[in-house]
């Protein structure tokens, strides 16, 4: 996880979520792997079903370097 907060600061837009985060993978592959498997399955039920109130999930390709 590159950020993480209970409490983002919304500038333009709305956002009704109670967590926001960010994280990064070596490839969008390497993101679709890890949402689709095995281990992060129990995580992703209590992340959609109990942890939050509003629930949206976007992968972005990177701009290159680190």
């Amino acid at each position: 996880m590159i950020a993480g907060t209970m409490a983002p600061v919304t500038k333009e837009g709305s956002f009704s979520g109670n967590w926001a985060a960010i994280l990064k993978f070596t490839s969008m592959e390497a993101a679709e792997a890890w949402y689709t498997s095995d281990d992060y399955a129990p995580y992703k039920n209590l992340r959609i079903d109990e942890l939050t109130d509003f629930t949206s999930l976007v992968f972005l390709e990177g701009l290159g370097g680190s």
